[in-house]
């Protein structure tokens, strides 16, 4: 003859114990038996009358050991869950930053060289919206004008980086200086990739002006062209005031051609400096 339990009564037994504490308890019970613990010595070490345990046992372990089997598979069912929500996340991020080049797309070419030009002659305020720091945030994008100290032992560098800020640097002379990740080291294409690889460690959901990246060298040490783009920068060095990036013009940034690459005091072909990149 067929057994049949009642799930759905969770009234306590003898007015002490709810069938779900129970069914929790002899879920416990049954993992320890397996280790050689009786139902005498659980009942004691629970402060649990034994004739009332085993009462409960005849009744619900069906139940407990049903749960049991199922429990792998409901980790399994939740841990796709947040898998999916992740994926899910980092596909909105990447809509929502690609979005911001679309709204700008109606502007002519010639709006975007405009900018450039004006990047190569040094006007950085028309070029970026954002504003002017003196202090910079960790994982915010910044440029600003640069003048290398070492610029005769350099085989090249950039006179405009663009850089994702990584945090500060103690050099060896004591000196403090500016981690960065300099996109411009890697060609346009690239640098949109690896923004995007990096969008799921965003602190929002969507790109807005809170937006900043969760990052450091650990983690982006192993990601295509970062050992290029690694850079310190001397903030005594710096030309024109550091300018934070809005995070929905990121997308466009990354676009224009305003690298200036400089080797012994003259233009170098960034197309020379992306030949680099691994």
């Amino acid at each position: 003859m067929a057994i049949f339990v009642d799930e759905s009564n969770n009234e306590p037994i003898n007015g002490i114990r709810s069938k779900r504490e129970w069914v929790d308890l002899i879920k416990e019970y049954l993992s320890e038996k397996s280790k050689g613990v009786t139902a005498q010595s659980f009942a004691k070490n629970n402060d649990i009358d034994v004739n009332q345990f085993r009462s409960a046992y005849g009744k619900y372990d069906r139940i407990a050991k049903r749960e049991l089997k199922a429990q792998p598979l409901t980790e399994a069912k939740s841990n796709k869950g947040k898998s999916s929500k992740k994926k899910e996340r980092k596909r909105d991020l990447i809509k929502s930053f690609r979005s911001q080049l679309k709204k700008t797309a109606s502007q002519s070419a010639a709006a975007n060289n405009n900018k450039s030009l004006k990047w190569f002659k040094g006007i950085i305020d028309d070029a970026v919206r954002g504003r002017k720091v003196s202090r910079p945030e960790v994982g915010k994008i910044y440029t600003y004008a640069y003048d290398a100290k070492y610029k005769n032992e350099l085989p090249y560098w950039d006179r405009y980086p663009l850089i994702i800020y990584l945090g500060n640097y103690k050099a060896k002379n004591g000196n403090t200086n500016m981690l960065g990740l300099n996109l411009h080291y890697i060609p346009p294409r690239a640098r949109q990739a690896f923004l995007e690889e990096l969008l799921p460690r965003a602190n929002t959901d969507t790109i807005s002006n809170k937006t900043k990246l969760k990052v450091n060298w650990s983690m982006v040490k192993g990601m295509r062209g970062s050992d290029q783009m690694i850079k310190a920068y001397i903030p005594k060095r710096i030309r024109s005031g550091i300018k934070e990036v809005k995070p929905s013009d990121w997308i466009n940034i990354i676009f224009l051609p305003i690298q200036q690459f400089v080797s012994k005091g003259k233009r170098y072909s960034a197309n020379k400096v992306w030949r680099n990149v691994r």
